[in-house]
């Protein structure tokens, strides 16, 4: 049962234990929303146990024969089409208003059969900053025993090891349920080896295995691949729900829409509790589905923060405005949202490129750290951003609706500067292929929120304020300049012979203004559907 007392927790339940299957009356000890990456994980778990009976509800249904979800070819296939909740942001306020398409897997699996099915864990002091600011044993190594058991690296043949693609074996597992590789048709060739020789000499590393929790270098990114099943995409559908499919315990609900929690108040607490949640399946049918132990939200960024402002769980000023009665005035709600956005330069090669196919036969990554981007200058600019802290943190509390304050932003964010200081953490991600590059910031200061639409719940208001500090907007120049001196360097510039075009030296000079350079990133940019927070 999920008890609200301003705060979200899960506790023991009210309802008596449920059967091992559904029964008429639908309860179940686990009630699981959203059937995605996180989702089928927890069904799959929670539904080893014989002794317990779990329900799974998705608003889509399985991708698993659908040759959108299936291919590892392309630049998401799967998106605007059914799998895809297809989703906008808001108008972006340091964006000139521009709204941009933000992407979310409507199915089993969710995001997994949409997104770029990279295989790339965070740097491990992102891990041991989540302890220091409280999470006790949420470290690099607790943590990495779950990345173990949940992997199966398919061992690269001795010929993609010979083009880089190599592992540490001591960071890897070989017998969990997520399949892992390279590429199997992995052909860097002459751009590869230019790219490399050029990356060392302006003397950066090549990185041998980033899933070490060490990720500044450049390297081929290992994925989600299945190589049993005829080299598809291994999504979190395929991964955790297949295998199990006859567990009789298992309930799953497919084109089930979750509508909002069924809430009553504790007597002896005082506490509203959620005893179950109200669904309309695809024919149009409502219903109630109930748990005896708990219920488990894992709808993802998007739709987590707003299944429970429907449920009159959230700030009180937001479901006044959506006409929805207050049942937990929860004002962090929806709250916090971060996000990366992706730029590109495009470039007219001497190499032939098949976008289609190259996308993922030459998985040609890379992460830098802010002494990368800012050389010597790095310790005035974290300085200079450290000294912004404080306005930062002001600026978000003001936001935030009560749901927090300048003094705890000032310390989470001064401890995200803590990491860029590092020099082992990235602040930059970039995609190299011959004929673009794509980066982003890694870890942005800017903070949005996602809120229910009141006019029209399934289209959510979706915000996440990029470029609402400077220091975003620097970082970004940064890259773009990074990016292009990459590329204008011997021998990848000889190999390559890179006109660019787009946005083009006539749009963005190479001493380019701010000005000209807003008016870039105004116009082009596009999210990388990476976002965090919200509930």
């Amino acid at each position: 049962m999920l008890h609200l007392a301003g705060i979200v927790c899960v506790v023991s339940a009210l309802l008596p234990p449920a059967q091992a299957t559904a029964t008429q009356d639908l309860i179940f000890d686990y009630v699981i929303l959203g059937g995605g990456t996180a989702g089928t994980v927890l069904a799959n778990r929670l539904s080893e146990s014989k002794s317990v009976s779990v329900a799974l509800i998705e608003a889509g249904g399985s991708a698993l024969d659908n040759p959108l979800a299936r291919t590892i070819y392309g630049d998401c296939p799967a998106c605007n089409t059914d799998l895809d909740w297809q989703y906008t942001t808001v108008a972006q306020q340091h964006l000139n208003g521009s709204v941009k398409p933000y992407h979310a897997g409507k199915c089993l699996g969710g995001t997994s059969n949409l997104n770029g099915w990279t295989y790339l864990r965070p740097a491990m002091q992102e891990y041991q900053t989540w302890e220091a600011v409280g999470n006790s044993g949420w470290t690099w190594q607790s943590i990495l025993h779950y990345f173990r058991k949940s992997e199966n690296l398919q061992i690269p043949p001795e010929s993609q090891q010979a083009q880089g693609a190599t592992y540490n074996a001591g960071y890897h597992g070989f017998d969990g349920l997520l399949d892992t590789a390279w590429p199997p048709l992995l052909n860097v060739g002459a751009f590869g080896k230019a790219l490399n020789q050029t990356w060392q000499a302006l003397g950066f590393k090549w990185n041998q295995d980033p899933n070490t929790g060490t990720l500044p270098g450049l390297f081929l990114k290992p994925s989600e691949y299945n190589l049993d099943q005829g080299a598809i995409r291994e999504d979190a559908n395929r991964a955790y729900l297949a295998s199990i499919a006859n567990r009789t315990n298992l309930k799953v609900f497919t084109y089930t829409t979750a509508l909002k929690l069924e809430l009553k108040q504790d007597p002896s607490s005082k506490s509203m509790i959620a005893t179950g949640v109200d669904v309309i399946t695809a024919s149009g049918e409502k219903k109630t589905i109930n748990a005896a132990r708990e219920i488990i939200l894992s709808l993802g960024t998007v739709r987590t923060p707003t299944l429970l402002e429907a449920s009159g769980i959230g700030n009180s000023k937001i479901l006044a405005n959506a006409s929805i009665p207050v049942k937990v005035d929860l004002p962090g709600v929806g709250l916090h949202m971060q996000d990366q956005i992706n730029y590109n330069l495009a470039f007219n090669t001497s190499i032939t490129n098949n976008f289609t196919y190259d996308l993922t036969n030459i998985p040609t990554y890379a992460f830098v750290t802010a002494y990368d981007l800012f050389g010597a200058n790095t310790p005035s600019i974290l300085t200079s951003l450290r000294h912004s802290i404080p306005s930062y943190a002001a600026e978000i509390s003001a936001r935030s609706n009560g749901a927090t304050t300048p003094s705890a932003e000032r310390t989470r964010l001064n401890a995200r500067v803590d990491l860029l200081s590092n020099p082992s953490v990235p602040i930059g991600e970039l995609i190299l292929q011959p004929t673009f590059a794509a980066f982003w910031q890694t870890l942005p200061f800017s903070s949005g929120e996602v809120h229910i639409n009141a006019t029209n719940p399934a289209k959510p208001l979706i915000n996440p304020n990029w470029f609402q500090f400077d220091f975003d907007f620097q970082v970004q120049i940064a890259l773009v300049k990074f990016a292009r001196k990459l590329y204008a360097t011997p021998p990848l510039s000889t190999s390559l012979d890179p006109v660019e075009t787009n946005p083009g030296f006539d749009v963005l000079p190479e001493n380019a203004t701010e000005r000209q350079y807003r008016g870039f990133f105004n116009t082009s940019g596009a999210a990388v559907w990476h976002g965090v927070g919200t509930a």
